[in-house]
């Protein structure tokens, strides 16, 4: 064999050393153990359904069957998820348990968090229907020249049904529209991530007077308010009242 046949033979099998390399190297890593190491600040950003998602990510990166056919039609997807015939064989690193208990732990803060809003929600009607002012200005925590009752406020908590708020994500809403033969008016409370928004909407005329000129024109009127509260840790936080109309 000469000089070059050698050196030919030679190059083709460092290439194939390669190409078994990189194979077997992308193989790897899609079978790898989960390694994304979350801290507490990026988790604190996600919703409770993104935080769950996360968390059932590392047993699925094991092989974890799941029962639930929300993860199972989710990571059957997954072009690296291959399901073990048995969950018993499964074990996780301390890193990878490390993170579940990190997941879990921000996951129950946002639950008290939401659950704790909720009850102040639910605190701020009762004491608008019975004069609780100590209630009142706690959570409200206006100026005491701007402490009263607000009948707006008041009929949005009565109207919107606080238990049968559902939730996308991270955002939550209940929204009732009554129209009473003269105008329409739009009662809200809204959730975002951050902050929850309780309004009420003065949309214009009933359908039943918005051909009629014995209507009076402030029925035609439109106008919006808007309370907006801060979620915090010790609950409901108010920030400010706004609107236009």
């Amino acid at each position: 064999m000469n000089l070059k046949s050698i050196f030919i033979n030679h190059i083709s099998l460092c290439t194939l050393l390669v190409i078994l390399s990189t194979t077997y190297s992308l193989h790897a890593q899609n079978k790898k153990s989960f390694s994304t190491n979350y801290s507490e600040e990026s988790l604190s950003k996600l919703s409770l359904e993104e935080l769950a998602l996360r968390r059932n990510e590392i047993l699925a990166r094991k092989g974890y069957t799941f029962t639930n056919p929300l993860y199972n039609d989710y990571f059957t997807n997954q072009k690296w998820y291959t399901p073990t015939t048995t969950n018993t064989n499964i074990t996780l690193t301390s890193t990878e348990n490390n993170q579940i208990d990190l997941i879990k732990k921000v996951e129950l803060q946002k639950k008290e968090m939401r659950a704790k809003s909720i009850k102040d929600l639910k605190d701020l009607r009762n004491a608008l229907n019975t004069n609780d002012y100590n209630t009142i200005n706690r959570i409200l925590n206006l100026p005491n020249d701007e402490r009263r009752i607000d009948q707006q406020l008041r009929k949005t908590l009565n109207v919107c049904d606080i238990d049968d708020i559902h939730w996308n994500k991270s955002e939550g809403i209940y929204e009732a529209s009554i129209d009473n033969g003269l105008n329409t008016r739009v009662y809200t409370i809204k959730y975002s991530r951050t902050q929850v928004i309780l309004s009420y909407a003065q949309t214009g005329a009933s359908e039943l007077s918005m051909y009629t000129y014995e209507v009076s024109p402030e029925y035609f009127s439109e106008s919006i308010t808007l309370y907006i509260f801060d979620i915090t840790e010790n609950g409901l936080k108010f920030k400010k009242i706004d609107g236009a109309g």
